[in-house]
């Protein structure tokens, strides 16, 4: 975190009347301690030190998505309960994407509550029975936040599934996102190179399928992002820059 620095106009982040006998705070330290809070929820959230602007995305296909998402910001507060399925191939920044969604509603919201995470890790906590009592508060809290970004969804390479336990791990995932979804009416961004569509077929059970084929595809809140993302000022792939 930076270190605050007062401006010429206070002393310490502080302007005192000329009689001493009051004092306020300067912008400048309002500032500073507005970002610092930001900066901690960012840290919370798992989007730390990212910035990246959805009007600067520059994606051949992404005028129409980059519309739909800045609304899905900035008209959130009808939008809390609905889902979102960004789906495309390596490269089309998905990811990126749905980190600039959790930092503008945080900064837009001062109590908000985000967080981003890999399909894989949360399968690993939510799975765990043995450190179940450890991991009540990080679960409650992925269940509760206002919004979840899902990352690398439903594909075999980037989820670990076990044979002998597949089920045992579909049964808790299904839990999880009907609780979420269902139960606590919260908004979920998931990404993923496979559609909806695909989901069973990518070793997943249909019931999350037709959970999320009811709860997004048939709501039109799948997002297919199928161009790689360019920066227009240098003509380059900057994919490395965020993946």
């Amino acid at each position: 975190m930076k270190k605050f620095v007062p401006c010429n106009k206070c002393n310490n982040g502080y302007i005192y009347s000329d009689d001493g006998l009051s004092v306020i705070k300067c912008d400048c330290l309002k500032e500073y301690q507005h970002n610092s809070l930001v900066e901690l929820r960012k840290t919370k959230a798992g989007i730390e030190d990212f910035n990246l602007i959805l009007d600067d995305y520059k994606g051949k296909d992404s005028e129409q998505n980059i519309k739909k998402l800045k609304r899905f910001c900035s008209d959130f507060s009808n939008f809390k309960s609905s889902c979102l399925y960004l789906y495309g191939p390596n490269g089309t920044q998905k990811s990126s994407v749905s980190k600039e969604i959790l930092n503008t509603l945080i900064n837009l919201y001062p109590d908000f509550k985000g967080k981003f995470i890999l399909m894989n890790s949360l399968m690993d906590i939510i799975c765990d029975i043995f450190n179940k009592d450890e991991n009540k508060k990080d679960i409650q809290y992925l269940e509760d936040c206002d919004l979840l970004v899902i990352d690398d969804c439903f594909s075999a390479k980037k989820v670990t599934l076990y044979k002998n336990s597949k089920d045992y791990q579909m049964s808790f995932l299904d839990a999880f996102l009907r609780k979420r979804i269902e139960q606590n009416k919260k908004s979920t961004i998931f990404t993923a190179n496979v559609s909806i569509e695909e989901i069973e077929k990518n070793g997943f059970s249909y019931d999350i399928q037709n959970l999320l084929s009811r709860e997004i595809l048939y709501k039109k809140g799948q997002l297919i992002f199928s161009e790689p993302y360019i920066n227009s000022e240098y003509d380059i792939n900057v994919k490395s820059m965020w993946d």
